[in-house]
Protein backbone atom coordinates (compact mmCIF):
# COMPACT_ATOMS: atom_id res chain seq x y z
CA UNK A 1 0.00 0.00 0.00
CA UNK A 2 1.35 3.40 -1.18
CA UNK A 3 -0.18 6.42 0.53
CA UNK A 4 0.72 9.41 -1.72
CA UNK A 5 -0.07 12.18 -0.07
CA UNK A 6 -0.72 14.99 -2.70
CA UNK A 7 -4.26 15.76 -2.25
CA UNK A 8 -3.62 18.88 -0.56
CA UNK A 9 -6.18 17.96 2.29
CA UNK A 10 -3.12 17.49 4.74
CA UNK A 11 -4.07 16.88 8.46
CA UNK A 12 -7.93 16.94 7.69
CA UNK A 13 -8.20 13.67 6.82
CA UNK A 14 -4.66 11.74 6.97
CA UNK A 15 -5.20 10.59 9.84
CA UNK A 16 -8.66 8.94 9.90
CA UNK A 17 -7.15 7.69 6.39
CA UNK A 18 -3.99 5.86 8.05
CA UNK A 19 -6.24 4.64 10.66
CA UNK A 20 -8.64 2.81 8.50
CA UNK A 21 -5.37 1.22 6.79
CA UNK A 22 -3.61 0.13 10.17
CA UNK A 23 -7.06 -1.54 11.28
CA UNK A 24 -7.43 -4.01 8.17
CA UNK A 25 -8.34 -7.62 9.18
CA UNK A 26 -5.13 -8.85 6.88
CA UNK A 27 -2.30 -7.96 8.41
CA UNK A 28 0.55 -9.02 6.26
CA UNK A 29 1.03 -6.23 4.00
CA UNK A 30 3.48 -3.15 4.28
CA UNK A 31 3.02 0.98 3.73
CA UNK A 32 5.17 3.47 2.26
CA UNK A 33 3.52 6.97 2.82
CA UNK A 34 5.03 9.50 0.70
CA UNK A 35 4.95 13.06 2.18
CA UNK A 36 5.12 15.42 -1.38
CA UNK A 37 6.68 18.18 0.25
CA UNK A 38 3.34 19.30 1.84
CA UNK A 39 3.97 23.14 3.70
CA UNK A 40 1.50 21.50 6.37
CA UNK A 41 3.33 19.57 9.30
CA UNK A 42 2.38 15.15 8.10
CA UNK A 43 5.34 13.58 10.11
CA UNK A 44 3.38 13.88 13.37
CA UNK A 45 0.35 12.50 12.03
CA UNK A 46 2.21 9.56 10.80
CA UNK A 47 3.91 8.75 14.50
CA UNK A 48 0.93 9.19 16.24
CA UNK A 49 -0.85 6.42 14.31
CA UNK A 50 1.74 3.95 12.69
CA UNK A 51 5.14 5.05 13.74
CA UNK A 52 5.47 2.42 16.28
CA UNK A 53 4.07 -0.15 13.79
CA UNK A 54 6.69 -1.56 11.54
CA UNK A 55 4.79 -2.22 8.48
CA UNK A 56 4.46 1.35 8.04
CA UNK A 57 7.62 4.13 6.72
CA UNK A 58 7.71 7.56 5.77
CA UNK A 59 9.66 9.59 3.36
CA UNK A 60 9.35 12.91 2.33
CA UNK A 61 10.19 14.65 -1.32
CA UNK A 62 12.76 17.20 -1.32
CA UNK A 63 10.75 19.06 -3.89
CA UNK A 64 6.98 18.81 -4.87
CA UNK A 65 6.32 16.34 -7.87
CA UNK A 66 2.78 16.98 -7.67
CA UNK A 67 2.00 20.43 -8.72
CA UNK A 68 4.50 19.46 -11.79
CA UNK A 69 3.59 16.11 -12.77
CA UNK A 70 1.54 13.99 -9.97
CA UNK A 71 1.79 11.15 -12.51
CA UNK A 72 6.00 11.77 -11.51
CA UNK A 73 5.29 10.75 -7.88
CA UNK A 74 3.48 7.64 -8.34
CA UNK A 75 5.82 6.22 -10.32
CA UNK A 76 8.79 7.05 -8.71
CA UNK A 77 6.35 5.21 -5.84
CA UNK A 78 5.49 2.16 -8.01
CA UNK A 79 9.39 2.11 -8.58
CA UNK A 80 10.48 1.93 -5.12
CA UNK A 81 7.41 -0.69 -4.47
CA UNK A 82 8.96 -4.25 -3.62
CA UNK A 83 5.99 -6.02 -3.08
CA UNK A 84 4.15 -8.63 -5.75
CA UNK A 85 1.03 -6.24 -5.84
CA UNK A 86 -0.23 -2.08 -4.60
CA UNK A 87 -2.16 0.25 -4.54
CA UNK A 88 -1.92 3.94 -4.48
CA UNK A 89 -3.79 4.79 -1.61
CA UNK A 90 -4.79 8.64 -0.81
CA UNK A 91 -4.38 10.64 2.42
CA UNK A 92 -8.03 11.36 2.07
CA UNK A 93 -9.86 8.15 1.89
CA UNK A 94 -11.23 5.49 3.96
CA UNK A 95 -10.60 1.91 3.66
CA UNK A 96 -13.43 -0.51 5.56
CA UNK A 97 -11.24 -3.35 7.85
CA UNK A 98 -11.85 -6.18 5.69
CA UNK A 99 -10.84 -4.41 2.21
CA UNK A 100 -7.34 -6.49 1.88
CA UNK A 101 -9.04 -9.46 3.32
CA UNK A 102 -11.20 -9.73 0.21
CA UNK A 103 -9.06 -8.55 -1.73
CA UNK A 104 -6.33 -11.02 -1.07
CA UNK A 105 -9.40 -14.04 -1.45
CA UNK A 106 -9.94 -12.45 -5.12
CA UNK A 107 -6.41 -12.59 -5.78
CA UNK A 108 -6.35 -16.46 -5.11
CA UNK A 109 -8.79 -17.07 -6.31
CA UNK A 110 -8.11 -15.62 -10.02
CA UNK A 111 -4.24 -16.13 -10.40
CA UNK A 112 -4.12 -14.80 -13.68
CA UNK A 113 -5.75 -11.13 -13.25
CA UNK A 114 -4.01 -8.27 -12.79
CA UNK A 115 -6.49 -6.03 -11.87
CA UNK A 116 -8.68 -5.94 -8.47
CA UNK A 117 -11.07 -3.87 -7.49
CA UNK A 118 -13.04 -2.95 -4.22
CA UNK A 119 -16.72 -1.90 -4.55
CA UNK A 120 -16.86 1.72 -3.73
CA UNK A 121 -19.01 4.75 -2.31
CA UNK A 122 -17.97 8.75 -3.24
CA UNK A 123 -19.17 11.22 -0.91
CA UNK A 124 -19.15 14.52 -1.08
CA UNK A 125 -18.73 16.50 1.68
CA UNK A 126 -19.65 13.68 4.03
CA UNK A 127 -22.53 12.88 2.29
CA UNK A 128 -22.85 9.96 -0.15
CA UNK A 129 -23.63 10.90 -3.80
CA UNK A 130 -22.86 8.05 -5.72
CA UNK A 131 -22.84 4.10 -4.83
CA UNK A 132 -21.26 1.26 -6.86
CA UNK A 133 -24.28 -0.59 -9.07
CA UNK A 134 -24.87 -4.84 -9.48
CA UNK A 135 -20.61 -5.45 -10.71
CA UNK A 136 -20.21 -8.87 -11.40
CA UNK A 137 -17.13 -10.32 -9.46
CA UNK A 138 -15.14 -10.75 -12.58
CA UNK A 139 -14.91 -9.17 -15.99
CA UNK A 140 -13.92 -9.91 -19.06
CA UNK A 141 -12.43 -6.50 -20.65
CA UNK A 142 -14.99 -5.73 -23.06
CA UNK A 143 -17.38 -6.64 -20.00
CA UNK A 144 -15.42 -4.04 -17.58
CA UNK A 145 -15.80 -1.35 -20.44
CA UNK A 146 -19.41 -1.57 -20.82
CA UNK A 147 -19.43 -0.34 -16.84
CA UNK A 148 -16.94 1.88 -17.47
CA UNK A 149 -17.81 5.38 -17.16
CA UNK A 150 -21.55 4.40 -17.99
CA UNK A 151 -22.85 2.35 -15.37
CA UNK A 152 -23.04 2.96 -11.64
CA UNK A 153 -19.34 2.91 -11.11
CA UNK A 154 -17.06 5.29 -8.69
CA UNK A 155 -14.18 6.62 -10.69
CA UNK A 156 -10.86 6.65 -8.60
CA UNK A 157 -7.37 5.21 -8.11
CA UNK A 158 -7.61 4.57 -4.28
CA UNK A 159 -9.55 1.49 -4.87
CA UNK A 160 -7.35 -0.80 -6.94
CA UNK A 161 -4.87 -3.19 -6.51
CA UNK A 162 -2.62 -3.64 -9.12
CA UNK A 163 -0.59 -6.46 -9.85
CA UNK A 164 3.42 -4.20 -10.04
CA UNK A 165 5.34 -6.27 -12.62
CA UNK A 166 1.94 -5.99 -15.37
CA UNK A 167 1.82 -1.61 -14.09
CA UNK A 168 5.67 -1.22 -14.54
CA UNK A 169 5.24 -3.62 -17.89
CA UNK A 170 3.21 -0.63 -19.17
CA UNK A 171 5.65 1.69 -18.69
CA UNK A 172 3.37 2.34 -14.89
CA UNK A 173 0.61 5.33 -14.86
CA UNK A 174 0.41 7.35 -18.26
CA UNK A 175 1.76 10.56 -17.19
CA UNK A 176 -1.05 12.93 -18.75
CA UNK A 177 -1.63 16.24 -18.11
CA UNK A 178 -2.88 16.83 -13.84
CA UNK A 179 -3.14 13.19 -13.89
CA UNK A 180 -6.68 13.45 -15.65
CA UNK A 181 -7.78 9.70 -16.51
CA UNK A 182 -4.16 8.61 -15.76
CA UNK A 183 -5.41 6.38 -13.51
CA UNK A 184 -8.57 5.35 -15.82
CA UNK A 185 -6.05 4.63 -19.05
CA UNK A 186 -3.85 2.76 -16.37
CA UNK A 187 -6.92 -0.04 -15.44
CA UNK A 188 -8.09 -0.03 -18.38
CA UNK A 189 -4.94 -1.12 -20.27
CA UNK A 190 -4.31 -3.58 -17.50
CA UNK A 191 -7.93 -5.18 -17.40
CA UNK A 192 -6.58 -7.75 -20.43
CA UNK A 193 -6.34 -10.09 -18.47
CA UNK A 194 -9.91 -9.97 -16.54
CA UNK A 195 -11.06 -7.36 -13.43
CA UNK A 196 -11.72 -8.94 -9.74
CA UNK A 197 -14.48 -6.88 -8.16
CA UNK A 198 -15.63 -7.03 -4.58
CA UNK A 199 -19.13 -8.21 -3.48
CA UNK A 200 -19.19 -5.91 -0.62
CA UNK A 201 -18.33 -2.24 -0.87
CA UNK A 202 -15.12 -1.48 1.26
CA UNK A 203 -13.86 1.91 0.36
CA UNK A 204 -15.01 5.47 0.81
CA UNK A 205 -13.85 7.83 -2.12
CA UNK A 206 -13.76 11.45 -0.08
CA UNK A 207 -14.64 14.68 -2.46
CA UNK A 208 -14.80 18.06 0.32
CA UNK A 209 -14.77 21.56 -0.20
CA UNK A 210 -11.85 21.63 2.03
Amino acid sequence: VILDGTSGLGTSFLEEALVSIKNQTFRDFKVLVSDDCSPENLKPIYDKVCGDDSRFSFRRNEENMGGKSLVSHWNLLVDMCDTEYLIMASDDDVYEPKFLEEINDLTIKYPQVDLFRAKAVRKENNKPVLLDGNIPEYQDQAEFMEYFGVKKMVLCLANYLFRKSALKQMGGFPDFPTAAFSDSAAAIFLSKNGIATTEDVLFTFRISNE
